[in-house]
């Protein structure tokens, strides 16, 4: 009866062996710490990409205007003309005086070379074609001067006409008509409407997440509309009473959006506090009203959950967690 039954046990004894931890764990399955992130939204303002101020630099009175408030700059860029009544005739006094000068230059010349031929004949005086001489030089001195003084006299006048970029729009303006405008006093603004800036301020985190996106569309909430974003410039200063960077975009809207105080919205995905983290609802489970998951190797740690996302995660809170740490899925 032994000799039978030492062989079934022994058999037996071979099939209950322990499975090799491969195959213990091939039916394990587990889901990865990741870090928490959350969407922010930042809300700004549009305004004009740049503005300007238009000053007279000489004094007159206004004669006529071609752009009113919310008109833009035409093409020619003449934003107004200012009267070159007396210009006009300071230029009109030192024409006739070049006049008469080129006649007297002309006359001066005949003389000059009559004169070097009876002094090379011995007929002349040499001093006679040395004081003709004198006067053709002194002639062409003071056309040279009355040309000088009427291209002054044409630069003058051009300052008469106050210009701004062609395209850009008026903003505001004190000029009208028949009204005096003094050198140095501003008579309008100007600003670039065609494209558009948004001032933000953005913390440290928001800022490393604007840098970190892909791309940067903005949302126009009024008007249902989605724009493309680029950063126009940032600035290096920290301001201390909002402890936040002052930063600004740009973005090109339609026709009939291109004005100033369109509410905008930038949303940006930023990194949660530290040891703050993303895992599968799944790998948490609940114990006497406080919540745990496991590590790989079967060692429980409790966390704090502080909420969940509609994709079937959840947020918790751990210091002893890390990134990339390997969760059981519970069954």
């Amino acid at each position: 009866m032994f000799r039978i039954l030492f062989p079934i046990i022994f058999l037996l004894t071979g099939l209950m062996r322990p499975l090799p931890l491969a195959a213990q764990s091939s039916s394990l399955q587990t889901a990865r710490v990741m870090p928490a992130h959350r969407t922010v939204t930042l809300t700004g303002f549009t305004r004009a990409k740049r503005t300007m101020i238009v000053t007279p630099e000489v004094s007159a009175r206004c004669v006529t205007t071609t752009a009113d408030i919310g008109d833009p700059v035409p093409e020619n860029t003449i934003l107004a003309g200012m009267d070159t009544t007396f210009i006009d005739l300071d230029l009109r006094r030192t024409d006739v005086g070049i006049r008469q000068l080129r006649s007297r230059i002309a006359y001066l010349q005949k003389e000059t070379g009559r004169s070097r031929e009876l002094v090379r004949r011995d007929t002349q005086a040499r001093s006679e074609l040395d004081r003709l001489e004198q006067d053709l030089d002194q002639a062409g001195l003071n056309m040279a001067e009355l040309e000088l003084s009427r291209a002054t006299l044409v630069e003058q006048k051009s300052r008469h006409t106050l210009h701004g970029p062609a395209g850009w729009t008026v903003i505001s303006r004190t000029m009208e008509p028949g009204e005096w405008l003094a050198a140095g006093t501003p008579v309008a603004e100007l600003g670039d409407f065609r494209t558009l800036r948004i001032p933000l301020a953005l913390s440290p985190e928001e800022l490393a997440g604007l840098k970190s996106a892909d791309t940067l569309r903005v949302t126009l909430p009024d008007h249902r509309l989605s724009l493309p974003a680029s950063v126009f410039r940032t600035s290096p200063e920290f301001d201390p009473g909002t402890r936040k960077i002052n930063l600004e975009l740009l973005v090109t809207p339609p026709q009939e959006l291109r004005r100033g105080g369109l509410r905008c919205e930038l949303s940006l995905t930023v990194p949660e506090p530290d040891n703050t983290w993303l895992i599968p609802q799944n790998v948490l489970f609940e114990r006497y009203e406080t919540h745990w998951v496991a590590l790989a190797d079967g060692t429980e740690i409790r966390v704090i959950l502080l909420g969940r996302t509609d994709d079937g995660f959840v947020r918790i809170s751990s210091e002893t967690l890390q990134q990339d740490d390997l969760l059981r899925v519970q069954p």
